[in-house]
C-alpha cells in the first residue's frame, strides 16, 4: 500500500542519513585521533631530541670538567716538579758556595800555618844546636879535665901515650857528636815537614768528609721532598679517578632517568593507540 511504501522510504532515508552522520562522525574521530597521534608523536620526538641533547650536553660537560681537573692536576704536578728542580738548583748552588768559602778559608789557614812554620822550624833547630853546643862544651870540659890530670903525671912514655889517646878519643867524640848533630837536624826537619803535611792532609780530609756528609744530607732531603711531591700527585690522581668513576655513575643515572621518561612517552603512545582502537 502507498502508506507502507512511504514508511519504507522514510526508514531508508533515515537509515541513509544515519549512515551519513556516522560516516561524518567516524571521519571527524579519525581526524581527531590522527591529530592527537601527530601531536603526541611530535611531543615524543621533541622529548627524544631533548633527552638526547641533554645526555650529550651532560656528557660534554662531564668530560670538560674531568679534562679540566686532569689538566689542573698535570699543571700542578709540572709546577711542583719545576719548583723542586729550582729548589734543588738553589740548594746545590748554595752548597757549592759554602764549600768554596770553606776551601778558601782552609787555604788561608794553611798558608798562615806555613808562614809560621819557618819560625817553629828555626826554633827547633836552635834548640838542637844549643843542645849540641852544650854537649860539646861538656865534652871539651871533660877532655880538659882528663888532660889536666894527665899533665900532672910525671914525664914518661905512658904520659905521652895517654895524652895522645885522650886527644884521639876527643877528636872521635867530637866527630861523632857532629855527625849526630847533623843527623838530628835532618831527622828534625824531615819529621817536622811530615808532621806539617800530615796536619794539612788531616784538615783537608776533615773538610771533604764534612761536605760529603752535608751533600748526602741535602740529597736525602731533596729525595724526601721529591717523594712527598710524588705522593701528593699520586693522591690527586687517585682522587681524579674517583671523581671520574663517580661522574660515570652519575651519567648512567641521568641516562637511566631519561630512558625512563622516554619509555613513559612511548607508553603514552601505546595507551593512545589502545584508546583509539
Amino acid at each position: 500500500p502507498p502508506l507502507q511504501q512511504q514508511q519504507q522510504a522514510q526508514q531508508q532515508a533515515a537509515a541513509h542519513e544515519a549512515r551519513a552522520t556516522l560516516a561524518v562522525r567516524v571521519m571527524h574521530l579519525k581526524r581527531r585521533q590522527a591529530e592527537q597521534a601527530r601531536q603526541l608523536g611530535e611531543e615524543v620526538a621533541l622529548v627524544t631530541r631533548l633527552s638526547e641533547s641533554l645526555c650529550r650536553h651532560q656528557h660534554e660537560r662531564t668530560d670538560a670538567r674531568l679534562a679540566a681537573a686532569a689538566a689542573q692536576c698535570d699543571e700542578r704536578a709540572a709546577s711542583q716538579r719545576e719548583y723542586h728542580a729550582r729548589l734543588c738548583a738553589m740548594e746545590d748552588e748554595q752548597m757549592a758556595k759554602c764549600e768554596q768559602a770553606a776551601e778558601k778559608a782552609l787555604k788561608k789557614r794553611q798558608q798562615a800555618d806555613l808562614r809560621r812554620q819557618p819560625k817553629l822550624l828555626g826554633s827547633g833547630r836552635d834548640e838542637i844546636r844549643r843542645s849540641h853546643t852544650e854537649t860539646v862544651k861538656a865534652s871539651n870540659k871533660q877532655h880538659k879535665t882528663l888532660l889536666s890530670e894527665a899533665n900532672k903525671m910525671p914525664k914518661s912514655p905512658d904520659k905521652s901515650d895517654t895524652l895522645k889517646r885522650h886527644k884521639a878519643e876527643q877528636a872521635q867524640r867530637l866527630s861523632r857528636l857532629e855527625e849526630q848533630h847533623k843527623q838530628s837536624l835532618a831527622d828534625f826537619v824531615r819529621n817536622f815537614n811530615e808532621q806539617v803535611e800530615k796536619t794539612h792532609a788531616g784538615w783537608w780530609d776533615k773538610h771533604r768528609a764534612e761536605f760529603e756528609t752535608a751533600r748526602a744530607s741535602v740529597a736525602s732531603y731533596q729525595a724526601a721532598r721529591a717523594e712527598t711531591f710524588a705522593a701528593k700527585h699520586a693522591e690527586e690522581q687517585r682522587q681524579l679517578e674517583a671523581d671520574r668513576a663517580a661522574a660515570q655513575v652519575e651519567l648512567r643515572g641521568f641516562e637511566a632517568d631519561e630512558e625512563t621518561r622516554l619509555e613513559e612517552q612511548q607508553q603514552r603512545q601505546v595507551q593512545l593507540a589502545g584508546r583509539h582502537e
